[in-house]
């Protein structure tokens, strides 16, 4: 009864393939004249960097990838992405650009915190050995940094060298934490798929006021550049620990950088305004 009220329908698509009932759900939202919109967040399957570790039993989901993709397509009025380079490598006629968006404002920033942040999965794809020796080469210059990594990827019992600490612990269950960073870090290897992704733990870092230090992958690199939010660095131990150590001792930059994260977040890149422009978007067909 209340699929009766539905006006427009926005889907968020899983990095996986689409089940039989959710194709039977978008098929009936099409037939009731519902306008779709859906959200393809990933590319994974394109990309042989992926396939590596395979197993047999994951190629009829990788199968079930391009089928759902293909009907994706078909059935949506319009199709987001969150960076430009992945709606071009689609190149669907009803594209539209949807970054993904901060989730709440805790300013845990303050510039003489000699801590700094990383988020998510970690492993030699998300830049570990790359930050290990990073970290090595900055404490020769800072002795006092640390490096807080949040992580359920990682046991907190871990020895990943001096000045590195696993929290075991969402993003969310820290909000209330009393640390605070002087910045967050994506250390992405330059891949091809790298290139034109946007990590969700950037916004996550926006949230907390973070300026950010990355690598110099193209999409990450733009939106950072672009909005001053902080600097991009070549992804090599030499460049980053030099990026880490110089952007650690301008303070001065360091607080524009977290005015600027809070005041673009408060206007134009927190959740309220994406939901809005998926409705604007959908309402004007």
């Amino acid at each position: 009864s209340n699929l009766k009220t539905i006006n427009i329908c926005y889907v968020e698509t899983s990095t996986s393939t689409a089940y039989p009932w959710d194709i039977i759900f978008l098929l009936y939202l099409k037939f009731k004249k519902i306008k779709i919109s859906i959200y393809i967040r990933d590319a994974y399957p394109l990309f042989k960097e992926f396939w590596g570790g395979l197993k047999f039993y994951q190629y009829p989901l990788y199968l079930g990838w391009y089928i759902s993709k293909t009907v994706y397509h078909l059935l949506a009025d319009i199709t987001y992405y969150p960076t430009k380079s992945l709606q071009k490598l689609f190149n669907p006629k009803n594209g539209k650009l949807l970054p993904p968006a901060a989730n709440c404002i805790v300013n845990k920033f303050s510039s003489v915190s000699n801590k700094l942040l990383y988020a998510g999965n970690l492993n030699e794809r998300y830049g570990l050995p790359l930050m290990q020796k990073v970290i090595g080469k900055v404490r020769q210059r800072i002795p006092a940094l640390e490096w807080h990594v949040i992580s359920n990827s990682i046991s907190e019992d871990a020895d990943l060298g001096d000045g590195i600490t696993i929290l075991n612990k969402s993003f969310a269950d820290l909000s209330d934490s009393n640390f605070e960073y002087f910045a967050a870090i994506i250390p992405l290897r330059t891949t091809k798929y790298n290139h034109l992704a946007l990590p969700v733990k950037l916004f996550d870092y926006l949230s907390w006021g973070l300026p950010i230090i990355a690598s110099n992958c193209l999409e990450q690199s733009s939106f950072i550049l672009d909005n001053e939010f902080g600097e991009v660095f070549p992804d090599t131990a030499e460049e980053l620990s030099r990026g880490i150590v110089d952007i650690y001792f301008d303070k001065a930059q360091l607080e524009y950088y977290n005015k600027q994260i809070l005041n673009n977040v408060r206007t134009s890149h927190y959740w309220i305004h994406r939901a809005e422009k998926i409705i604007r978007d959908l309402n004007y067909l």
